[in-house]
């Protein structure tokens, strides 16, 4: 939603010769994510790379060689993509897309879009007050009250940075992902 939001907000005026273009990153498959860029922002091409799901709870978190082998699959994918980029390949670049990608956009983004909900956001006793939480909240709606998270708005982008950075695993989301692990890009340094 932040970056759909920064995309409609966006004045680019087309210049002769100017290009632009999308990356759609996902964890498995982006569906038909391409029709969620607002129609105001006209980009050149459109590229998708899979980088391994993070979305705890629904899914057990991966580690170790299954990691490594996702990062390295993406890490060629992102080589291509340059090379349509530096190239000024015009078109629709999506590898990504899975089985019924319209049936999974029609039905899964609207979930996600209305969704988002906050409230199902728990802290169980082993946090800390760290507040590396509140640090990395794109949509800054976490706040520490008494030393613990609290989300200050009913929706947020459900990135999950609260709940894999934490260096405690005191966040969870519903009911599952309190089982699912964490996950941390290794190749990625904040």
């Amino acid at each position: 939603m932040i970056v759909a939001e920064f995309l409609r907000k966006l004045n680019i005026s087309k210049k002769p010769g100017a290009y632009s273009y999308v990356v759609l990153d996902c964890g498995g498959t982006t569906g038909n994510a391409k029709r969620t860029i607002p129609a105001s922002f006209r980009a050149d091409a459109v590229f998708d790379a899979a980088f391994g799901s993070n979305y705890a709870p629904m899914y057990q978190m991966v580690s170790g060689q299954r990691v490594t082998e996702r990062l390295d699959k993406a890490e060629r994918e992102i080589d291509d993509i340059v090379k349509h980029i530096n190239a000024r390949d015009i078109g629709m670049f999506i590898n990504q897309a899975g089985r019924f990608p319209r049936l999974l956009t029609l039905f899964g983004y609207p979930l996600y879009k209305y969704g988002r909900k906050t409230n199902k956001f728990t802290v169980n006793d082993s946090c800390t007050g760290y507040g590396l939480c509140e640090k990395v909240c794109p949509r800054k709606v976490i706040k520490l009250e008494n030393g613990k998270p609290v989300w200050t708005a009913p929706r947020c982008e459900i990135c999950l940075s609260c709940l894999h950075r934490c260096p405690a695993a005191a966040i969870n989301y519903g009911k599952k992902s309190a089982d699912h692990g964490r996950y941390l890009n290794p190749r990625v340094k904040i």
